[in-house]
């Protein structure tokens, strides 16, 4: 998640999780990944956002990904499906970064 300019890592995404597990349950740590459970995931039968992946073990709930797929979350699903409509008009336009890699669409990653 950080890494130093040398790119030795400071925090992982592991560690991130078991803060915000400690710092808070159901969606209570005020961390960026309840927000992100808040504002894009279902609802749970407690009145609570569900969280997409478990804060201590990093297990993924499947249901919450589908969720966030289907409701136009996910942005690699979203562009596959997409993509002959719009991505003449992003072709060129978009870069995506990471900590370790950056990509510019130039043609269709999906044909």
């Amino acid at each position: 998640m950080m890494r130093t300019p040398e790119g030795q890592p400071l925090v992982t995404q592991r560690q991130m999780s078991q803060l915000a597990a400690v710092l808070g349950s159901k969606a209570g740590s005020g961390q960026q990944f309840d927000a992100w459970d808040a504002a894009y995931g279902p609802i749970g039968e407690d009145g609570y956002p569900k969280r997409l992946w478990d804060r201590r073990t990093g297990t993924i709930d499947k249901s919450v990904a589908a969720y966030w797929r289907d409701n136009g979350y996910d942005l690699t699903y979203y562009l596959k499906i997409h993509w002959a409509k719009i991505g003449t008009s992003l072709a060129g336009r978009c870069t995506f970064m990471s900590a370790t890699w950056t990509i510019t669409i130039s043609t269709s990653p999906y044909t």
